[in-house]
């Protein structure tokens, strides 16, 4: 398993490139709410955006041999309905009062975004990261299924829109290799 620091240091590289790239796409600044480690599936918010990435984490030992470990993890921003249309309207120009399918891939390429800018910064932590086609689910009280294993954090995030939440789960392969 990866070290809580050095889990708690990717989830907040993902937390401040999230704000960066809601302060340039979508025009309104966020602020963090204390983050705590989640237990569970069910998501908070009425549309989740999802991103899975894959890859191998750089292990660096005593002897001056590195190692590698496998990984999985998925990286969830959560809406209130009502942020992700404002949000939605603001990125596209238009004016939807309601959920439809026009606005039905923002949150995945809001996603596709934030996780895209942050890899070169993952990269200095030691971790490559392949990214998955991003996905949106909308509905109440749906659940994300992490990888097994995972250790989750969420950290709450304000706007002007509406609080929302960045979710990431993280896990690690039982096989670490030598490089």
């Amino acid at each position: 398993m990866v070290q809580e620091s050095q889990f708690l240091s990717v989830a907040t590289i993902l937390a401040e490139t999230t704000k960066e790239v809601f302060e340039k796409l979508v025009k309104t600044p966020l602020t963090f709410g204390p983050p705590g480690f989640k237990e569970g599936k069910e998501i908070k918010g009425d549309v989740a955006s999802i991103l899975g990435l894959t890859g191998v984490r750089k292990i660096s030992n005593e002897g001056g041999q590195d190692d590698s470990a496998d990984y999985k993890a998925i990286f969830v921003l959560t809406w209130p309905l009502e942020a992700y249309i404002k949000a939605s309207n603001l990125m596209l120009k238009e004016k939807y009062t309601k959920y439809q399918y026009e606005i039905s891939d923002v949150g995945g390429e809001i996603c596709n975004v934030i996780v895209g800018n942050a890899k070169p910064r993952l990269e200095q932590e030691g971790f490559t990261a392949n990214l998955s086609i991003p996905s949106v689910i909308h509905g109440s009280k749906h659940r994300v299924h992490y990888p097994l294993g995972s250790t989750i954090v969420a950290v709450p995030l304000n706007s002007s829109y509406g609080d929302m939440t960045l979710e990431f789960g993280y896990a690690e392969g039982k096989n670490k290799k030598a490089s």
